[in-house]
């Protein structure tokens, strides 16, 4: 993904969708989802870590307000990984992660980046896992948000 977010200098909007077409004969339920590498990729490119190709990405995607990563059979680990790489990032508004498979884990992870980002306006996580612990921490992060217009569970 560094190859090609690097020459994005001013990306305002990213949709992304994981899966595979046309895989013929060589046919594996594992290439039909986001996998780790997939969200450490997209987590060092947004966030701006790793080595000096993705540092230049990661000031590229400073830009960046809209993120969707959504019908890709995200697990729960992934969910709370890339919510933690998007913690610090400057401009972001809209994150979307609907219809995945998020859970708890990610429902706490979104409650530390609703309490530490004050850019974030909308929020959909709608077709997930979250239940009552991840619910409790999102709500718990609601009651000091100012910024949250738009929330979808």
């Amino acid at each position: 993904m560094a190859v090609i977010f690097k020459h994005l200098k001013k990306l305002k909007q990213l949709k992304l969708v994981f899966g595979v077409n046309n895989c013929g004969m060589n046919f594996d339920w594992s290439l039909f989802e986001f996998t780790r590498k997939d969200c450490l990729s997209l987590g060092k490119a947004v966030k701006g870590v790793g080595t000096a190709t993705t540092l230049s990405v990661g000031m590229a995607m400073a830009t960046l307000s809209v993120l969707r990563v959504c019908r890709s059979k995200m697990t729960d680990e992934r969910g709370r990984l890339l919510v933690s790489h998007l913690l610090d990032h400057p401009s972001l508004s809209v994150l979307d992660l609907s219809h995945n498979r998020l859970g708890d884990g990610t429902g706490r992870a979104l409650g530390k980046l609703l309490n530490h980002h004050s850019h974030l306006t909308k929020l959909d996580m709608a077709y997930n896992r979250i239940g009552e612990v991840g619910g409790a921490s999102i709500g718990h992060a609601l009651q000091g948000n100012a910024t949250l217009k738009e929330l979808n569970l």
